[in-house]
Parts: C-alpha cells; structure tokens; sequence
C-alpha cells in the first residue's frame, strides 16, 4: 500500500512537470513517459511504453541512438550524459522542432534505467532567428546609411574633384598637341616627342588613379577587411582631401608611431572616418573668424598604447562647447546650416563594428581633438 502511495505520488509529480520527461532501458525502450511529453510529441503514454525511443527521433538521429548507448554500457565513456545538448526531436504528425535534451543515468539494485528532460525550444529558435535577421537588416542600413555618406561627401567635393581631374586631361590635350606639332615637323627632335608621349602616359595614369580611387569609396557598400598600414591610409587620405576646395589652405601636419603594424580593417570605411573627421576640422576652422587670418592647421596623430591603436585628429578652430559634447554623435544633431547630423553617427557605428570607439576631447582654450580607437587584437 506505502509503495503504491510512493509511486502515485511520483507519478503525479511527473505528470506535473514543467518539462517533458521519458524514461528508457538500455534496449532503448520507453519506460516512462508523462503528459507534458504527451503533449510536446503528440502520443499518447498507452502509445510509447515499450516501444523505441527511436520513435520520437528524425533520421540520423534515430540510427544512431542505439550506438550511443551501447557505446555507453561498453566503455563508460560519458558523451552524452549529464550533458545538455541540442538535438531535434520528431512529433506523431511528422513535424521536426528542435529541443534542449538532458539524460541522467539511475541504477537501482538490477534496474538500469536513463532518464531524458526534454524543453521544447521552438519558440527560443525562432526569436533567435529573427533577431539574426533583424541585425541583418540593421547591418544593411547601416552599410547603405555610410554609402549614401561617402557619397554626399563626395557631391561636397565635386568641384574640387573635378578641378583635380581637369588637370591631368589639360595636360594629356597639350602633350597631345605638341607631338603632333613635333610630328609635322619630320621629328627633327625625337627626344622632345618622346618627353611628350611620357607625359601623357604619366598624365593618363594620373587621371585613372584619381577615377579608381573615387569609384572605390563610392561603389563599394560591403565591408572587406584586410591588413593594412593605418599610416598609409592616412596619407592616401590626405591626398584625397587635395580635391576639397575647402581643405587646399589648411595644413595638415602628420605625426605617425613607427614602426606601425598592420591593422585588420576595412581600408573604405576607416577612410570614410578620417575624411569625415577632416572635413568636419576644416568647417570649423573655415567658419570662425578668430582663424581667418592666422595658420589654419589639422594634426594627425598615431599611437600604439598596450591594448589599442590610436587615431586623434586635432584641429586649432574654436572648439565645441561642452554642452555639445554629449549630442555631438546623436544622429541628426548638427551646428552647420545645411548639415544633415548624420556623420560622426555614422563614423561612430563604423567603428563600433570594427570593434573600436571614436570620442571627442574638447579643449576650453583652443581646438578639438576628435580620436578613434581600434583594439590591439586587430593588430599582427
């Protein structure tokens, strides 16, 4: 009678459990199987009890379940037990979801029985996923929000870009126009023709690095990571700005840590900063008056500390108050008349994705120290 009482008391406690719970042999067989795994299967207890546990498993798991234990009761090697795992489980409708799996071993005097708790993680799955997708799509905006500011800037610069190719061209029509003066006159000189067809080599070439150099920053959307000298970039950098018209009378002065190692970035997006950066200094330094007459100067800076790759751009315009500071990187927040407030958001996002930061140093005297930081890992 007290074993009777035991037993419908365990019995109640199973079927009240939260999780289902099946109980096999080592054959394999069903043992045990309470209402919540009833409901997570679709069977019945009258159903299963006695017949494989291979009934609740998709293929291949169904094969080689058998295996598993057998293996078990050979070796005692524990691969699975005592071990949560994901694994898929199959319904009595045929449908497949996939469940968090728990096997406990019991031994009592001749009865060897393993024991399963089973949560069904369908829905966690699915919440799962769709944030999977939802940062997915928030990675393509951002990658479509930094493009449509690459290309922004670049309609900033047209005039100076323009200008900037204008010069190589003029100078290829003139070369051009001098071999054919050269050519009519029987190449009595044929060292001044060949002067002139280098020229144009070298003009032609000229114009081609600018157009690759545009359609790079311009086209690409994607991020492609690759080892590089920051250094470098920098400097390529710098010699973009030269088609900025309102960066030709600024000096930029550089002031690099060598050696430097490569850094794994993205060579476009790194570049969208630092000209972000650039143009944002010479703005400020354009539209205060106190800089009209005096040396309008950029400096960049690289440091290598114990854990971080350094970046600071320092401008000497008249500095961002300190109740700006705070909402300098919001999205939308911008102090220029026909600014969109969507840069330095933009850059800080660039960073962040490259596992860095990009903060602001603001001097009460003079100027404003923006820098951005990349983690030593990145670094070979």
């Amino acid at each position: 009678m007290a074993l009777q009482r035991v037993t419908a008391n365990a019995q109640v406690v199973l079927d009240n459990a939260v999780e289902a719970i099946i109980r096999i042999c080592p054959q394999g067989k069903v043992l045990t199987f309470n209402k919540s795994a009833e409901t997570m299967f679709g069977y019945t207890t009258k159903e299963v009890l006695g017949k494989s546990i291979n009934l609740l498993m998709p293929t291949p798991d169904r094969e080689q379940h058998d295996q598993y234990i057998k293996h078990y009761l050979k070796t005692g090697d524990k691969k699975i037990i005592g071990i949560d795992r994901e694994v898929l489980g199959l319904r009595k409708d045929g449908t497949i979801f996939p469940m968090e799996l728990s096997v406990s071993e019991t031994k009592i005097e001749n009865e060897h029985s393993f024991t399963g708790i089973i949560r069904d993680i369908s829905e966690r799955k699915d919440a799962e996923e769709k944030l999977r997708l939802r940062d997915q799509e928030l990675q393509e905006i951002r990658h479509r929000i930094a493009h449509m500011d690459r290309l922004n800037v670049m309609g900033e610069m047209a005039t100076g870009i323009a200008h900037e190719l204008n010069q190589p061209l003029t100078a290829i029509a003139t070369y051009a126009q001098a071999s054919n003066r050269l050519l009519n006159n029987t190449l009595k000189n044929t060292n001044d023709l060949s002067h002139a067809l280098m020229q144009i080599n070298e003009q032609a070439q000229r114009a081609g690095k600018i157009i690759r150099r545009l359609r790079s920053i311009i086209t690409r959307q994607q991020q492609v990571y690759q080892r590089t000298n920051i250094n470098i970039l920098i400097l390529e950098t710098i010699e973009l700005t030269h088609m900025d018209s309102k960066i030709k009378d600024i000096t930029i002065e550089t002031q690099f840590f060598t050696p430097m190692p490569d850094v794994e970035l993205d060579t476009i997006q790194i570049q969208q900063v630092l000209l972000n950066l650039i143009r944002n200094a010479a703005d400020a330094m354009k539209h205060h008056h106190e800089t009209q007459t005096k040396n309008k100067k950029i400096i960049i800076r690289t440091v290598v500390e114990s854990h971080v790759l350094r970046v600071e751009v320092i401008d000497n315009g008249p500095g961002i108050p300190s109740a700006e500071k705070s909402e300098i990187f919001n999205p939308f927040f911008t102090t220029k008349n026909d600014g969109m407030g969507m840069g330095l958001a933009i850059c800080r996002s660039i960073l962040t994705a490259h596992g860095g930061e990009l903060d602001v140093n603001i001097n009460n005297k003079e100027g404003t120290e923006f820098y951005f930081t990349l983690p030593i890992h990145f670094i070979n």
